[in-house]
Parts: C-alpha cells; sequence; structure tokens
C-alpha cells in the first residue's frame, strides 16, 4: 500500500488501502494475508519505495508465505511491475489488473467477455508503448524476432489492432441488436429508466424493490453484477416501464 503526496490525509490512504484489500477479497479462493501502510517515495521512480522499505516489504511478503502482492497504486509502469515481480520473486497486480481478473473470474455473456477482451488489449496497448524501458524486453524481442525493438513494436503494435478491430465489429453487432430493441419500446412509447451507481452501491437491491423480480439475488460485494440487465416495472400511474 501506497501514501505520501498524493494523498492529503492518512484517512485518504486508510480507506484507498481498505477498498483494495474488499477487491482483493472479491476474487474467488483469494485470501488476504495482511495489508500495510508503507510510505513512499517519488511515486514514477522504478522502485517507488526506498530501500529500507523496500527490504520491509519483501521481509513481511516472507513472513506471510503470500503467493501475490497487490499495490493499491492504479496503474504500475512496465518497468515498475518488472522490478517488483522479480525483487518479491511472487505475481505482482495493481487495481486495474485486479479489476480486469475479477471481470475475468465473473463475466458470463458474449457482451461482457468482448468488453473485457478490449479492456485487457488497452492495457496490453499502454504497456507495449513503454516496454522499452526494460532491458529484458529488448533482449528477448531480438533473440525471437531477429530485429530491434522498432521492429518487435510495430509487429505487436498491428497485431492489438487486427484484434481490438475484430472485438470492437463482434460488439457492436450486440449493440446493433440492442439499439433495435431500444427502438422498439420507443415506437410502443414505454418509458425507459437507467440505474446507474458505484459497485456494490444497492443497484440490484434498488430494481428488486421496484420489479418485484424475485430471481434476482443481491450481494454485499464489489463488482458482483457485470451484465446489464432490463426489467419491467409499473408506475405509480399504473403505466408500464
Amino acid at each position: 500500500m501506497k501514501k505520501g503526496a498524493l494523498y492529503r490525509s492518512h484517512e485518504n490512504g486508510r480507506a484507498l488501502l481498505d477498498e483494495t484489500v474488499t477487491l482483493v477479497k472479491t476474487i474467488p479462493y483469494w485470501n488476504v494475508a495482511g495489508a500495510q501502510m508503507i510510505s513512499t517515495g517519488a511515486i514514477g521512480a522504478e522502485k517507488i519505495f526506498g530501500s529500507t522499505n523496500l527490504e520491509h516489504i519483501r521481509d513481511y511478503v516472507r513472513q506471510q508465505s503470500a503467493d501475490a502482492v497487490v499495490f493499491a497504486i492504479d496503474v504500475l509502469r512496465p518497468i515498475q511491475h518488472h522490478f517488483f515481480r522479480n525483487f518479491l520473486n511472487v505475481e505482482v497486480y495493481d487495481r486495474y489488473t485486479t479489476v480486469l481478473k475479477i471481470f475475468r473470474e465473473r463475466c458470463s455473456t458474449k457482451e461482457s467477455k468482448l468488453q473485457l477482451a478490449l479492456a485487457e488489449l488497452e492495457y496490453v496497448k499502454k504497456n507495449l508503448h513503454h516496454m522499452q524501458e526494460c532491458d529484458f524486453s529488448q533482449f528477448s524481442m531480438s533473440k525471437s524476432f531477429g530485429g530491434n525493438f522498432d521492429t518487435f513494436y510495430q509487429i505487436k503494435k498491428q497485431v492489438i489492432q487486427e484484434r481490438e478491430s475484430r472485438l470492437k465489429r463482434s460488439l457492436s453487432s450486440i449493440t446493433t441488436a440492442y439499439d433495435e430493441k431500444r427502438k422498439h419500446r420507443t415506437t410502443l412509447e414505454i418509458p425507459t429508466v437507467a440505474i446507474v451507481g458505484y459497485t456494490n452501491s444497492g443497484k440490484t437491491s434498488l430494481i428488486k424493490a421496484l420489479s418485484h423480480d424475485n430471481s434476482l439475488r443481491p450481494e454485499d460485494r464489489l463488482f458482483a453484477t457485470l451484465d446489464v440487465t432490463t426489467h419491467q416495472i409499473t408506475l405509480p400511474s399504473k403505466m408500464k416501464a
């Protein structure tokens, strides 16, 4: 867990740590062995923490016999991820990759799987641009492709763009189907109400209360519902919506 100039108070850092712990607990079969707040140096630096804190983190990870470490940082740079994975000798996650892992465990419909694939691809695209930060990447790329980093980068960029185009076309076909259903409801003059809110804020509970749909099972956990659903309710005016 990091804290420092990025956060205005200890309370904000503690809240971020608590939320990150909750995220990890959301992943099936994952348990939190321990959580700590540790002061940071420059958040953009390769090692983030000072040498004393780095040794403390490594000792703490070993004491807990942890298989992975999750940093309460939105997105680690590739060079940071590479350093911590080698230094700690365990899998390393930031908040973004933790959420992606949750989605990977939870998504079930074709639409949600396509959206997850696009989110993962976006992450790869951003990291690919900075892969030159890691010397090991240049070595492995030159050995595999028989060229330099620029050659590898262009090849990977083209592959990613092609993959992204295919995913977007598939998602677009699903969106088109939704648009047709929406136009049909508009033609019938059926009011449409959207329930929008942060994860685990009670959206499913509210929809269940409004629609009296007993098949809905609200859960007290983050990202319990990933798919968009539609339900019919009766307004006070007796109009259906």
